[in-house]
């Protein structure tokens, strides 16, 4: 059943259970992917999903049945809570202070969405004659800039690999369909449970417009390297804030060319792709080996999904690139450390800063604030998505640095076993050795480091 009021565009529809959810179609939509759309109801602390594949209601009630059999326990996945009544759809739990990450994309930024005042200084004289793109990265910044992205990222990747190693696919993969909460190291949630379906058994074709798959444009269907291309497609946007493939300007002429899928062109950053196309914060991907990864995925396995890195690949030059950013404190952009002498923003100096650096890692963070050491450094990462072990904590108090240990690992600082804190003058700090278990790392303090 369902109840539609023309003037406001309220719609009101039933669960099984006989009770009403209110929406409205346009000021409560959350997001749309490639089969149906999600709105919050007027309860504040559920949503919809309206599903609008092709598959009948009895095939749709079905595979809903089918879910409580999927090993979803430990799973960062909200899955349904009650079926909606003679329609397909569903209601699940939304999390306080959730937002879909498309909010961090570009998508929806117009040119008149910032005054001039709240465009950031290095970006004024952008702001006189590309208007649009000075509203991105204002934008950009104002989301959490790169650092926040890669954390994001590696959650997802995480969850993502997750979710393969108990075989099973996600299908959908989009900005849409992932829920990130709103702090500074935020919790990250897939929706469309329903989607997901062991390896062996998928039989959809289904993706969001901008996440065009190869294989599945073909008629083929979803499996575990297409989630893999569509999470390089996802990340890619996320970072840059473009798609790896536009159409070439250059080829228009051309009657086959103007029917090629977008898929189809070479990717922007491909030595083939023959446009001047500069868009974008294209230089964010210029690191090695997460350049390597796009290139794999996008040029040399496109038309060959086994040869897609897995995730794991992923994860790891994510979390190493991460590991890698420092937030300038004077325009508040973060940027990769190893890359540049200073900020590629606005040329400041480079911050007080921690580095630290094991046998196979690195590890620099600005010393503005406690400084949380992960574990990864020493250890495989957690696929655990929302999960982040530390190692030990680092902060400035005065003139001294304050260590304090995090882990059940046994550590030793300069030969001097460590049960709780350490604290020494900041300027003994120039080069410190720290054995973690059988792990050894340095540990440097400084401005020019």
């Amino acid at each position: 059943m369902k109840v539609r009021n023309k003037k406001t565009r309220d719609k009101t529809v039933l669960d099984i259970n006989k009770y009403q959810h209110i929406y409205n179609e346009e000021k409560d939509l959350l997001g749309e992917g490639g089969q149906g759309a999600v709105y919050r109801t007027r309860d504040g602390d559920t949503a919809l999903k309206i599903d609008n594949g092709s598959e009948s209601l009895e095939d749709f009630q079905a595979k809903m049945e089918r879910l409580i059999y999927k090993p979803f326990l430990h799973l960062d996945i909200i899955t349904p809570l009650v079926l909606l009544k003679e329609q397909k759809g569903y209601v699940m739990k939304l999390l306080d202070n959730f937002k879909p990450l498309i909010t961090l994309t570009p998508n929806g930024v117009k040119p008149d969405d910032f005054r001039e005042e709240e465009i950031p200084f290095f970006l004024q004289e952008m702001f006189k004659s590309n208007r649009i793109w000075a509203c991105k990265i204002t934008h950009y910044k104002n989301t959490g800039g790169l650092r926040m992205r890669l954390f994001i990222l590696k959650h997802i990747a995480c969850i993502l690999s997750d979710l393969h190693l108990k075989g099973m696919v996600y299908c959908d993969l989009s900005p849409n369909n992932i829920f990130i909460s709103d702090s500074q190291m935020p919790l990250i949630k897939f929706i469309d449970a329903d989607n997901i379906e062991y390896q062996s058994k998928v039989k959809s074709s289904v993706y969001t417009p901008n996440y065009e798959i190869p294989e599945i444009d073909k008629g083929g269907n979803n499996s575990v390297y297409s989630d893999i291309y569509a999470f390089g497609i996802l990340a890619f946007y996320l970072l840059s804030m473009v798609y790896p493939f536009v159409k070439n300007e250059s080829d228009w002429d051309s009657d086959n060319n103007q029917s090629k899928k977008i898929w189809e062109e070479d990717w922007i950053d491909s030595e083939h792709f023959s446009s001047e196309y500069t868009e974008g914060l294209r230089g964010i991907l210029s690191i090695e080996p997460l350049k390597d990864l796009f290139s794999a995925t996008f040029e040399e396995a496109k038309l060959t999904p086994h040869k897609r890195p897995i995730m794991p690949l992923w994860i790891k030059a994510i979390e190493n690139a991460l590991n890698d950013t420092l937030k300038c404190p004077k325009c508040e952009m973060s940027y990769y450390d190893s890359y540049v002498e200073s900020c590629p923003y606005c040329g400041e100096v480079k911050p007080l800063r921690v580095m630290i650096e094991a046998k196979k890692a690195r590890f620099v963070h600005e010393l503005d604030s406690q400084v949380e050491v992960p574990l990864s450094l020493i250890e495989a990462i957690q696929l655990s998505g929302n999960t982040q072990e530390t190692l030990f904590s680092i902060k400035k108090d005065k003139n001294n640095v304050i260590i304090e240990k995090k882990c059940d690992k046994k550590m030793r600082i300069s030969d001097r076993e460590i049960f709780r804190q350490y604290k020494r003058p900041i300027d003994e700090f120039h080069y410190v050795t720290i054995e973690v278990d059988a792990y050894s790392m340095t540990l440097r303090i400084g401005n020019e480091i």
